[in-house]
């Protein structure tokens, strides 16, 4: 669906997190964050805005390019293996930096990001496999 271009490697990074925001909202049944009524200034939307920003952007910042250059190859097995290296290292990251105190977000933010990117870039990698 997405080509393996920066454009489609950042889209790829917020449609995940915003997937990843919206299985956290059900399975928590909290809902706030999308109570947009709540705010009340501008220091409010900075804040929301930094909430739902903060990990998509240090995320695509810190994999674009691994992820890009990734693709390039024409080795399957360098390519999973460079996937699973990001995946692990954002697993890592996310708990330290936003779950210290449930690793199993960490675990879904894993789940989602293999699913999605196994939909959106299915063709690319079925080009590599072959």
């Amino acid at each position: 669906m997405l080509k393996p271009n920066v454009a489609g490697i950042i889209a790829y990074f917020f449609i995940k997190y915003t997937a990843f925001y919206i299985l956290l909202m059900l399975l928590n049944n909290n809902y706030s964050f999308i109570r947009i009524d709540k705010l009340r200034n501008v220091s409010d939307i900075f804040y929301y805005l930094f909430l739902f920003l903060f990990l998509p952007i240090s995320m695509c910042l810190l994999f674009i390019a691994p992820l890009y250059f990734s693709f390039k190859l024409k080795n399957l097995f360098s390519f999973a293996i460079i996937f699973i290296a990001i995946l692990l290292l954002e697993y890592f990251l996310y708990t330290y930096l936003a779950s210290q105190t449930n690793a199993l977000n960490g675990f879904y933010n894993m789940l989602i990001s293999t699913v999605i990117f196994a939909v959106f870039f299915y063709k690319k990698i079925r080009l590599l496999s072959s």
